[in-house]
């Protein structure tokens, strides 16, 4: 094997690695994001009505976003319900 080929390989097998890496930081990111979001939204669902609707939100809005799988980010969801509502009330 020439030095060339070798180098090649070198450079293929770091940029595998590499690519592992960032996998696992993104993966770790993702589950971190997931458990944070999901400790808010069981701390909003402990809430009473009234304080919910002083957000901007309603209790099927929060047990829909508790009930979102790992894929879906439950808070976008959230902060555009309390939005439109927050639109709704200003016209």
């Amino acid at each position: 094997m020439s030095l060339i080929e070798r180098a090649s390989e070198s450079r293929s097998l770091a940029h595998r690695s590499h690519f592992w890496i960032e996998g696992l930081r993104a993966f770790r990111a993702a589950v971190a994001r997931f458990l944070r979001n999901r400790s808010a939204i069981r701390y909003m669902n402990e809430m009473d009505d009234a304080l919910l609707k002083d957000i901007g939100l309603d209790r099927a809005e929060v047990e829909r976003a508790y009930m979102s799988t790992v894929k879906e980010d439950p808070m976008v969801e959230l902060q555009q319900a309390a939005s439109n509502r927050a639109q709704r009330m200003v016209l």
